[in-house]
C-alpha cells in the first residue's frame, strides 16, 4: 500500500498497488459538501484519482484529486486504515 509523504502529499509506489481510503470534508455551503469517505486510487501515468461514496448520482465515478480538491474545498481529514488480513 502507498503512503502520503508529509512534504507534497502525493503517495509512493505502483498505481496497481495504491488504494487508500480517506476522511475527506470541504466546509462549502453545497448539498454534496461536508464530511465523506473517499477511496484514493491512481492511474497508470500517475494522476490521482478518488471516489466519494453517497455522492450524489450526478458526481459519481472517478475525479481527479488535484483539479476537485481546489475547486470544491475538500481536504484530507484522517486516513482509514485498510485491513491486511481479515
Amino acid at each position: 500500500m502507498w503512503v502520503f509523504e508529509k512534504s507534497g502529499g502525493e503517495p509512493q509506489g505502483g498505481p496497481e498497488e495504491f488504494h487508500e481510503v480517506w476522511w475527506i470534508g470541504s466546509r462549502r455551503k453545497e448539498p454534496w459538501a461536508g464530511l465523506r469517505i473517499a477511496h484514493f486510487r491512481k492511474t497508470s501515468d500517475g494522476t490521482l484519482i478518488f471516489f466519494i461514496m453517497g455522492d450524489t448520482p450526478d458526481r459519481t465515478g472517478p475525479r481527479v484529486w488535484s483539479d476537485v480538491s481546489v475547486r470544491e474545498g475538500w481536504k484530507m481529514i484522517e486516513q482509514i486504515p485498510i485491513p491486511k488480513e481479515w
